[in-house]
């Protein structure tokens, strides 16, 4: 159960994005690493504003496995966390999720 985790993705999910932090911003960063196929930046669907994380998705699964190398990245004077960006459903069945 574990090779699903350590599946090859071509998407990393970067964390601590500035508010002020751009589509534009954060591909122009990325794409130093390799050829970048789709940004997003998250956004919460009721106030519109950036919920502070994003995802990068290149075209091969090799460059994410460069670009995690170094944990820490600046873009627009913040230091914002890369890691190799894990599935939804392996998330949901092995995640410990508090709720109240």
């Amino acid at each position: 159960r574990e090779e699903k985790y350590l599946e090859k993705t071509k998407k990393i999910f970067v964390g601590g994005l500035a508010s002020n932090v751009t589509e534009s911003d954060f591909k122009t960063y990325f794409d130093q690493f390799g050829n970048i196929t789709d940004v997003v930046v998250m956004f919460d669907h009721n106030t519109q504003r950036p919920r502070g994380f994003g995802f990068i998705t290149y075209d091969s699964e090799e460059v994410v496995d460069k670009v995690p190398l170094a944990t820490f990245h600046e873009l627009n004077n913040k230091m914002v966390e890369v890691k190799r960006a894990v599935p939804k459903p392996y998330c949901f069945q092995r995640c410990s999720i508090s709720r109240i």
